[in-house]
């Protein structure tokens, strides 16, 4: 369930199918099925809004975008006398293009490469049609016309029945294939480099047989701005870039025309189309008149070449209009139904005789949203454009992947002067596909405050279930959150949010590989281990002693702080200290940190006695747990080995199966208890190192009817609740997360007094027993006679100090400044 859950909420998934959906429309008697598809794509689009506005997913860090979405709805409003249902439908597209599609639920580049194979797929598709339009004579089918007119004027039309929407798609194509071939450079194979190659040379083909003056000013901007941008990435030499971004931008223009001229010397069968003194236009094939068909019945509104003969094919005689409709209804335009009808009314009567749907795009999508909503929506359309690129500008010189973004983007916003085709008025797919990009541009280059996490692995664990719930729940409109491991391994790896980043040092550790990694930290010098960690971080913090701490210590970047999390009694655990020379090393380690974090005041009190000249930096944050999560797993029904408890008292312990955690001890006292005939049964769940031991003492002691071994559990928290006791028997901890969960899911806990528990379950909140075999066996023999009640009240107020957002306040406080 969770899975379906996953996949229905996807962002990712919803942006391919809605691509899919909004190119049936320029596929033949597509438009029919498209219409519905669309339809239910706007209703899961919508219900998807709703879902992660609620889970506070939706991340706007543009306020000009909210400002020009309310200011065409005020349009529409204003307008409502004139096509309101039209206009609101192309306002809720409007939303799912600017708010659904520019989200992006992982910043990182693996989505992206998914999306551009799957576009790229649909491109391939696309450029082979239109070029065997080309090649070979297509006969007239009804219902076929955009394809009749796919080779016409000496300009190929192509799939989707366009000069310029095929053009525009060509360089979409050519983006996605560069862009995929710079990430995957290093694991390209030949066949690979084969099919991209192929991709390319038919979207240049394509490019150059539409001869559309707006493409070819796109390809000019890409090529210039890739020059001119990675010039700059490269060499830093800002003149010598723009002196070879204009000449390889140049040529490059000129080798297209002359790869354009070559095709269309090639032999080929081509559908000769003209328009005659109706207006209509005939197909001629072999010199034999093939019929006349009605331009306006279609959506490709064919130009009048006299009136449309200037260099801009028209489009002055279009924009002179438009600007007198815009100038009368300078406030909130006319709307997108009523543009034409009103543009119409300012154009030649011949020319509208002609191309009567021609005015319903304006070929420049600024004046289109002038038109249609009015100055105030006009000035924040393109306010939102300048303000992101403002924003991201270091960003943008400082990468490459950020630089061919940007160039994309800028590329479309000039191509989009002398068309209309970024926001869904006249073609879905273009429109989707950009708002897409532009998703993953702001993404890529946002100016989030960048947090790494760095931990051993996660494996469960205490610190490793802390560090998921902190993460999963953070500002991830203020914070790009990256979590590295050491190892790539453990049961937590696929339970973090889409937004989060990770990244491990080993992908597939062994004890080898661990064990030379280990030795590494210790011995390299800190110039070295530094390059653990990839990237550049605002904050970069350890969450685990040992290891990650060191590594992070070793980070040279001072505009980085860094922080350290201590999760145990350093006193009497001193696995920590094995990674450093001597204490000298370790201080000097600590240092280095903004603060160091304990877990508990125990804890801190602990770290003091060995590094007391760390006093000031050194403060208090206690791990926290998702409560409403653990509650409502606790609820879950599970089977348990012991079902009849009327004889006796069933414990419960959670943990790692290793000596700290006092497990073999609590076997020697339930033994001396059921040798006086005091029959306690205890579920045990958890795996590690002594798993084997445990279970030969219990075998060897025949303690099959008291001991449970349930391994690892998925869900622990409904065995808790089944318990009369939770027990920590630990010989040392620093938290005990597993204590607070038991008093989360309503269980009183029994533990040694240890650092943590001893702290969690003070203030008669638990019981405490001594620190020892023999504190265990006397606690455990009384309360088989009388079981004890704990103020519930008391406890809840203790745990609300355990709450995630509690937690994360005194995060964000501490890595904030706030």
């Amino acid at each position: 369930m969770n899975k379906l859950y996953s996949k229905v909420t996807s962002i990712e998934l919803y942006k391919i199918l809605f691509m899919v959906c909004s190119l049936l429309y320029i596929l033949p008697k597509g438009d029919v099925v498209a219409s519905i598809l669309l339809k239910g794509m706007l209703v899961w689009g919508f219900l998807l809004l709703v879902i992660r506005f609620y889970q506070k997913r939706i991340i706007i860090d543009n306020k000009f975008f909210i400002f020009f979405i309310i200011f065409t709805l005020l349009s529409i409003i204003f307008n409502f006398q004139d096509g309101f249902i039209r206009n609101i439908k192309d306002f809720l597209y409007l939303i799912l293009e600017v708010v659904l599609l520019t989200q992006v639920d992982k910043g990182d580049s693996k989505n992206i490469l998914i999306f551009n194979r799957i576009l790229l797929g649909f491109m391939t598709f696309g450029y082979t049609v239109s070029l065997l339009i080309f090649f070979f004579r297509i006969p007239q089918v009804p219902g076929f016309e955009k394809f009749i007119m796919s080779y016409t004027e000496g300009r190929l039309w192509g799939w989707c029945g366009n000069p310029n929407t095929l053009a525009t798609m060509s360089l979409f194509g050519l983006f996605a294939a560069f862009f995929n071939i710079y990430l995957r450079k290093e694991n390209l194979s030949v066949l690979n480099k084969l099919g991209y190659g192929f991709i390319i040379i038919e979207a240049l083909a394509c490019l150059t047989l539409s001869q559309s003056r707006s493409g070819f000013v796109g390809f000019a901007v890409l090529v210039f701005g890739a020059v001119f941008f990675i010039g700059i990435y490269k060499n830093k030499h800002i003149i010598g870039s723009i002196l070879l971004a204009l000449i390889i931008g140049i040529a490059s223009v000129f080798m297209l025309e002359v790869y354009g001229w070559g095709l269309r010397q090639m032999p080929s069968e081509k559908l000769a189309i003209s328009v005659n003194s109706n207006g209509y236009f005939s197909i001629q094939e072999d010199g034999s008149d093939g019929g006349e068909v009605n331009p306006s019945s279609s959506d490709m509104g064919l130009e009048n070449r006299e009136i449309g003969s200037d260099y801009s094919n028209g489009r002055f005689t279009i924009w002179k209009g438009g600007l007198s409709v815009a100038k009368e209804n300078i406030l909130f335009g006319v709307g997108q139904n009523a543009l034409n009808d009103e543009v119409n009314q300012k154009l030649p009567k011949d020319y509208v005789k002609q191309s009567p749907k021609i005015a319903a795009n304006m070929h420049n999508i600024y004046l289109q949203v002038l038109a249609t909503s009015g100055i105030f929506a006009f000035i924040f359309f393109v306010l939102q454009f300048v303000n992101s690129f403002w924003k991201r500008r270091k960003e943008i010189f400082n990468d490459a992947l950020k630089c061919m973004f940007f160039v994309l983007i800028g590329c479309m916003l000039i191509i989009n002067l002398f068309d209309s085709n970024i926001i869904g008025f006249m073609n879905l797919f273009i429109a989707g596909m950009f708002w897409i990009y532009f998703g993953y541009f702001t993404s890529e280059c946002a100016d989030n405050k960048k947090v790494l996490f760095l931990i051993n692995s996660l494996k469960i664990g205490g610190a490793e279930t802390v560090l998921r719930d902190i993460v999963n729940h953070f500002d991830f409109q203020n914070y790009d959150i990256t979590v590295r491991t050491l190892f790539s391994e453990g049961e937590l790896l696929d339970e973090f949010s889409s937004f989060i980043h990770y990244s491990t040092v080993l992908k597939k550790p062994n004890p080898l590989k661990k064990a030379i990694l280990w030795r590494c930290v210790k011995y390299l010098p800190s110039v070295i281990i530094q390059y653990f960690i990839h990237g550049q971080y605002d904050y970069a913090i350890a969450f685990l002693e040992g290891m990650p701490t060191k590594i992070v210590g070793s980070l040279k970047n001072t505009d980085c702080k860094k922080y350290c999390w201590i999760h145990t009694d350093l006193v009497h655990n001193f696995e920590s200290e094995t990674n450093y020379h001597n204490r000298e090393q370790a201080l000097k380690c600590y240092q280095g940190m903004e603060n160091i974090i304990c877990v508990s005041n125990d804890c801190k009190d602990k770290f003091l006695q060995i590094y007391p000249e760390l006093k000031d930096r050194t403060i208090v944050i206690y791990n926290c747990l998702d409560i409403e999560r653990i509650r409502m797993l606790s609820d879950e029904v599970v089977e348990s080995p012991f079902l009849d408890k009327k004889s006796s008292i069933l414990l419960c312990s959670v943990g790692r199966l290793v000596k700290e955690k006092g497990f073999l001890r609590m076997l020697h006292v339930i033994e001396r208890l059921k040798k006086e005939n005091v029959n306690l049964q205890w579920l045990l769940i958890g795996d590690g190192n002594q798993k084997d031991i445990l279970k030969e003492y219990v075998k060897k002691h025949g303690l099959e009817e008291n001991v449970a071994f349930l391994g690892y559990q998925k869900n622990p928290f409904a065995y808790m609740k089944l318990a009369d006791y939770y027990v920590c028997s630990s010989f040392v901890e620093g938290f005990s997360l597993t204590v607070v969960e038991a008093l989360i899911v309503g269980v009183a806990v029994i533990s040694t007094q240890c650092t943590g528990p001893s702290e969690i379950l003070s203030d008669n909140c638990g019981i405490l027993c001594e620190n020892s075999e023999d504190g265990l066996y006397d606690t455990l023999k009384v309360i088989n006679k009388k079981k004890k009640e704990l103020p519930r009240e008391k406890i809840e107020k203790r745990i609300a100090q355990f709450r995630v957002e509690t937690v994360l306040d005194s995060i964000y406080k501490l890595i904030g400044g706030q």
